[in-house]
């Protein structure tokens, strides 16, 4: 990703949404391409959640580029491990925790993303994050406002206490922090792209310009 905001989800056969993990700035989504893992197969559906500039390189591509570089090589695997352990956290949250404990913990996290206590989301979208259904989030969100807590407006919720709503989701997971390539890293990773981008001699397909293969996209945010 380049710039902007991405949600990943899986759905359900009778239509519900659950978040599995989000994208930010400089993020890689890996899930979204299954043959990168060739044993696993499931669907992920990714939406963008502000407007959002990203690359789109196909595996065979992103392969060859791992094999000539350790960093990258290495930079995936913590990349995927990471991804891994956020989607064994959403199963032990969704099987052990209460509602109530998610959806103050979905506040606080929304509300460190948006930089601001005042954040614009429905009801229904809390619910497809979460996995539920928009009538049990009003109800538990109408309990949350009588507490204090939240302040509720059509498609606003204000934290008027994130005090309280911390002490509501103390078990829950602190925010994880988000693997972002290092410097050097990061460096190694875009030179092997630029480098491959700005070959002008035709090569094998593994040193082949990414300008043939990598699609450049803008998504505007899925409202």
């Amino acid at each position: 990703m380049k710039a902007g905001q991405l949600r990943a989800y899986i759905l359900s056969g009778e239509g519900r949404e659950i978040t599995i993990y989000r994208l930010f700035d400089r993020d890689m989504c890996l899930f979204s391409a299954s043959c990168m893992m060739r044993p696993i197969q499931f669907e992920v559906t990714i939406a963008a959640e502000k407007d959002t500039d990203l690359w789109i390189i196909p595996v065979e591509v992103y392969q060859s580029i791992m094999v000539e570089s350790a960093h990258v090589a290495n930079y995936t695997s913590e990349l995927m491990a990471t991804r891994f352990s956020d989607v064994m956290w959403l199963i032990e949250q969704i099987m052990w925790k209460s509602l109530d404990k998610r959806i103050s913990a979905f506040l606080l996290e929304e509300a460190v993303i948006e930089g601001s206590d005042t954040l614009k989301i429905t009801h229904e979208t809390i619910a497809n994050h979460l996995g539920s259904h928009r009538k049990v989030i009003t109800r538990m969100l109408k309990y949350f406002q009588n507490e204090g807590m939240v302040k509720l407006s059509r498609g606003t919720v204000e934290i008027t206490d994130p005090e309280k709503l911390e002490e509501l989701c103390e078990e829950s997971k602190p925010p994880a922090k988000p693997v972002v390539c290092s410097a050097p890293i990061w460096g190694c990773y875009r030179s092997a792209l630029v480098s491959a981008l700005n070959s002008p001699t035709p090569a094998p397909l593994s040193q082949l310009p990414l300008k043939r293969f990598i699609s450049c996209v803008c998504l505007p945010a899925h409202t």
